[in-house]
């Protein structure tokens, strides 16, 4: 098998990148962190997985006021890094949050 470089998501997937981008986005929160899903509380391990998602299906780049985001980001470093705010840290958030 051969291996795809990030961002390229084989037409034979049966994704529906449009729709599934469109989710991704609705799920970012008036905070910049992304929920769960629309509507839902901002999270670390969220928010890695939705910008993970959007880089592997190449649409990383239609994230309005990406600074919002790594504003989020770098507010759940208290100490350690915090996966929600107001939470206490956790070092699991060091990988989520850093890796977002």
């Amino acid at each position: 098998s051969r291996t795809l470089p990030a961002g390229a998501v084989p037409p034979s997937s049966g994704i529906d990148v449009e729709r599934a981008t469109r989710y991704v986005l609705e799920s970012r929160g008036f905070d910049g962190g992304f929920g769960l899903g629309p509507g839902q509380e901002s999270h670390g391990g969220s928010t890695f997985t939705g910008l993970a998602a959007l880089a592997l299906m190449g649409t990383l780049r239609r994230l309005p006021q990406p600074q919002r985001t790594v504003r989020w980001c770098v507010e759940r470093q208290v100490g350690g890094f915090q996966g929600r705010p107001n939470k206490d840290e956790d070092t699991c958030y060091s990988f989520w949050i850093g890796g977002s």
